[in-house]
C-alpha cells in the first residue's frame, strides 16, 4: 500500500489538495478531521489524552488498510512535531507499504485569506484570523518532518489540482482500478 501524508499548517489546502489527488488516484482519502471529529463529541481537543487517543485510532487505521492492502490512501495532518509521522511509517512498512510525505508551505498571507472559507466550519477546523494567529504563535506549523521520500509545495499560488498533478508526477503514482 502506499500513503501519501499531506500535511501543513492550517488553512494551508491539505483536505483540499487531497480530494484533488483522489480523484486523479483513486486511493481512499482519510483526513484527519474523520478521527478528531468523532472523538471530539465525547472528549474536548483540551482534553490531556484527545490527540494520544486520537493519534492511537489514526494508526489503527493504518494498520488495517494496510493488512488488507487498500492500494493506497491519502492521509491530512497538520504537523507541530512529535513521533506520529515514524509511527505511520513504520506501520505502513511493515506491511510492505511506502509513505510520500508533502508539506504544503503556503505564504502566512495566504493562510489568513483561506482560513476565512466557509467550509471550514463544516470540518470544525479553525475559521477566524484569530484562532489562526494563536495557534501559530502556539506552534511551529511550518515544521519540517524529518523524511526521506517528501516533497515541499509552496501552494500559495498554484491551484490545488495543479499540486496534485505535481504529486502524482514526483512520486510516479498510478490510480488504482
Amino acid at each position: 500500500m502506499k500513503l501519501i501524508y499531506i500535511y501543513g499548517p492550517p488553512a494551508s489546502g491539505k483536505l483540499t489538495v487531497a480530494k484533488e489527488l483522489e480523484k486523479l488516484t483513486k486511493y481512499k482519502l482519510f483526513h484527519n478531521h474523520l478521527i478528531n471529529d468523532v472523538i471530539s463529541e465525547i472528549m474536548d481537543f483540551e482534553h490531556p489524552k484527545f490527540w494520544k487517543f486520537t493519534d492511537r485510532l489514526k494508526l489503527e487505521v493504518f494498520g488495517l488498510a494496510s493488512r488488507f492492502n487498500v492500494g493506497g490512501m491519502i492521509f491530512t495532518q497538520t504537523y507541530v512535531g512529535g513521533s506520529f509521522p515514524k509511527k505511520a511509517k513504520k506501520i505502513i512498512e511493515k506491511y510492505d507499504g511506502r509513505v510520500y510525505f508533502v508539506k504544503l508551505e503556503p505564504s502566512k498571507e495566504e493562510l489568513m485569506k483561506r482560513v476565512c472559507y466557509v467550509f471550514r466550519k463544516k470540518y470544525q477546523k479553525f475559521s477566524s484570523k484569530n484562532e489562526l494567529k494563536k495557534f501559530m504563535e502556539k506552534n511551529d506549523a511550518y515544521r519540517k518532518a524529518s523524511a526521506k521520500n517528501q516533497m515541499i509545495i509552496d501552494n500559495t499560488c498554484v491551484p490545488s489540482k495543479k499540486v496534485a498533478e505535481m504529486i502524482v508526477k514526483n512520486f510516479k503514482l498510478r490510480r488504482l482500478l
